[in-house]
C-alpha cells in the first residue's frame, strides 16, 4: 500500500498447476501457492485509492482451473476489477516457442457510489 503502485506484473509459483501431476485440486493447500494467495488477502484489505489501475498474470495452462485462479477472480470481483483470461502462446506472434501460457489481464474499475452502493463489472469468463 505505501508503495502505491499503478501497475502490478506476477507471474506466480506454476508448480502447483501443472499438467503433470494428479494433485492439481490441492493447490491451496501447496506451500508454493501461499505468497500469491497472501496477495490476493493483501488486495482484498488495500484501501481502494491504493490499488493498481492494472494487474497483470501469467501461468500455465490449468491455472484457470484451480482454486488459486477462483481466489482470484473473488478478489477481483470484490476489488471492482475488469477481468480478461486468455490462453496465448508465443508462435501466435512470431515467436518460435510452443509454450502455451495462461494470462490474465485486470483493469481497476472507477469507484461509483449509486445509492450508496459501488457499481462496476468483472468477466471472470474461461479462456476457451
Amino acid at each position: 500500500e505505501r508503495w502505491n503502485a499503478n501497475i502490478y506484473v506476477m507471474s506466480p509459483p506454476c508448480q502447483p498447476h501443472t499438467r503433470q501431476h494428479s494433485n492439481q485440486h490441492e493447490d491451496l493447500q501447496d506451500p508454493r501457492s501461499k505468497s500469491f494467495l497472501h496477495l490476493c488477502g493483501l488486495l482484498s484489505q488495500m484501501k481502494h485509492d491504493a490499488l493498481p489501475h492494472l494487474i497483470l498474470m501469467e501461468n500455465v495452462i490449468g491455472f484457470e482451473k484451480s482454486g488459486s485462479c477462483q481466489r482470484w477472480r473473488e478478489v477481483m470481483a470484490q476489488r471492482n476489477y475488469h477481468v480478461g483470461h486468455f490462453h496465448l502462446n508465443p508462435t501466435q506472434i512470431g515467436i518460435p516457442n510452443d509454450r502455451p501460457r495462461y494470462y490474465s489481464v485486470a483493469v481497476l474499475q472507477k469507484q461509483e457510489h449509486v445509492h450508496g452502493e459501488k457499481s462496476g463489472t468483472t468477466n471472470s469468463g474461461d479462456c476457451d
